[in-house]
């Protein structure tokens, strides 16, 4: 499996909940829904969009984590996947839009051999107030920056495989060079609208299965 690169969201992909939308629903009482249809109709950005809904979350780090960890759980057979790709040196990378601290408590429960880049905008809390900051592009031609990534790491000669499910992994998925969807995701209906490639999952197992005859040498 040479020159395999793969480049999975966090959110509602390695959890099956989303750790963004149950940290809305708990912390803020304001219309944070509007954005998506905003971004949906490409009148903002994906940046835009979820740099203004955290920023309307009220409460600190631990009260949010505390309710996440309640709440979301991982993929079946996510270590796994991950312990496939370390065993066949497959760089695994996180592209997220979401929470760094809460990525980072989920990934905390892995090995820590694995030493998994992340790529994400970056919390701060000021006086219980969130703030973000956004991973610069690469590429002023992107989309956003889960595309920039794609497209940089394409550029090393990689064959990248997009894993995710919402709509802020779309233009990520656009310029990968293969796509596992979470069945029945919004991505998934994108991808058919787009006739896209790809093929639908629930358990990372199915990939690890798939991959092994998609890629094998």
């Amino acid at each position: 499996m040479k020159n395999l690169v793969i480049l999975c969201d966090f959110d509602g992909t390695i959890t099956i909940e989303d750790t963004g939308v149950v940290a809305l629903d708990n912390f803020t009482d304001e219309d944070w829904r509007h954005y998506d249809k905003l971004l949906e109709s490409e009148e903002i950005t994906l940046e835009e969009c979820i740099k203004t809904q955290f920023e309307m979350l009220k409460g600190n780090k631990e009260e949010i984590l505390e309710v996440l960890i309640k709440s979301v759980n991982l993929r079946p057979n996510t270590e796994k996947f991950i312990e496939f790709c370390h065993q066949n040196n497959i760089p695994f990378i996180i592209l997220s839009a979401g929470l760094d601290f809460a990525i980072n408590y989920y990934m905390e429960q892995f090995n820590n051999s694995y030493n998994i880049p992340l790529y994400s905008p970056k919390t701060e809390f000021l006086n219980n107030k969130v703030r973000l900051t956004f991973p610069p592009l690469e590429d002023k031609k992107s989309k956003n920056f889960k595309q920039d990534i794609v497209l940089k790491y394409n550029k090393i000669d990689n064959i990248s495989i997009y894993i995710g499910n919402g709509l802020s992994d779309f233009e990520g998925v656009r310029v990968a060079d293969y796509a596992y969807v979470v069945k029945n995701s919004k991505l998934a209906n994108l991808c058919k609208e787009e006739e896209i490639t790809h093929m639908e999952f629930v358990d990372f197992m199915e990939i690890i299965t798939d991959m092994k005859n998609r890629f094998k040498e």
